[in-house]
């Protein structure tokens, strides 16, 4: 297993293999804009880590909606 890490800039995502990252490619992107985001998952496959990320998000926006719509004016 690898452990994924996502850098977010605006609606853009990148993905990466943590042990591939260097210094030098981590301020790059933060040169160009991107933050790390939060969350990191290990998986066998960088497809596996945007759908754990996409089903955590998901998982959000539900609990979010739960919330906010028992609160309705």
């Amino acid at each position: 297993m690898e452990k994924y890490v996502f850098y977010v800039n605006g609606s853009a995502t990148k993905v990466f293999a943590k042990s591939e990252l260097s210094k030098s490619s981590v301020q790059q992107l933060k040169q160009e804009g991107y933050k790390k985001y939060q969350l990191e998952f290990d998986t066998d496959s960088k497809q596996e880590a945007i759908k754990k990320l996409n089903e955590n998000s998901q998982d959000n926006l539900d609990s979010l909606s739960q919330f906010s719509g028992s609160y309705l004016f």
